[in-house]
């Protein structure tokens, strides 16, 4: 009896035959190679999406930040467009007090120049009144002293000085009557005082 067969070789006369024995190993490695496909092209798959999702989320985290950069930038440039407004008031501020002082200052300047001039002006309307009244006195005192002819010529001599300093072209003078009197004596009074008037309006000029 036999108890082992060993066959080396075997040889398939039929095509077909051939063809059904390998459908088999075919069909098995076909659905192992297509299975091993399917498992890459899911891994892939899983990868791309992985590597969209990290994508996506680097992309909004870049969003983020850049928006907070530029909601930091924005809040930066208003803080600092208040702090210039801020300046420019107090700038705006200051020039109006330093301008109110300086008219208050040259108001208290003009009122004080204005009280020295009256003041000088008074002073100088007291001594030429001083003036006047020293020279009237001392006049009286020589005319007491003169006769009634120079008297005369020297009243004639004064009115012909104080209408040479009154600004007339002519003076045609027909009868003097005052109640003082008549004559040249009775009108010196009043000629001395519009040659004085007229002296102090040219000096307010």
């Amino acid at each position: 009896w036999l108890e082992t067969v060993e066959v080396f070789d075997i040889k398939v006369s039929s095509q077909s035959l051939f063809n059904d024995m390998q459908t088999k190993h075919r069909m098995e490695t076909h659905r192992a190679a297509e299975q091993i496909r399917l498992a890459v092209e899911h891994e892939m798959r899983a990868e791309r999406v992985k590597l969209d999702l990290e994508s996506s989320k680097n992309s909004k985290q870049a969003e983020t930040e850049k928006n907070i950069f530029a909601a930091e930038q924005a809040l930066k440039q208003e803080q600092q467009q208040e702090k210039l407004v801020a300046e420019q008031q107090r700038i705006a501020l200051f020039k109006l007090e330093n301008d109110r002082t300086l008219k208050m200052k040259k108001a208290a300047i003009q009122a004080e120049l204005d009280e020295t001039q009256t003041k000088r002006a008074c002073e100088i309307k007291s001594l030429q009144a001083d003036n006047d009244l020293d020279i009237l006195k001392r006049r009286i005192a020589v005319e007491a002293t003169m006769s009634e002819a120079s008297l005369r010529q020297a009243t004639l001599q004064a009115s012909t000085d104080i209408f040479k300093s009154i600004p007339l072209s002519s003076v045609k003078l027909v009868n003097c009557i005052t109640p003082q009197g008549t004559g040249w004596d009775s009108l010196l009074p009043g000629l001395a005082t519009i040659s004085n008037n007229l002296q102090e309006q040219a000096a307010s000029k």
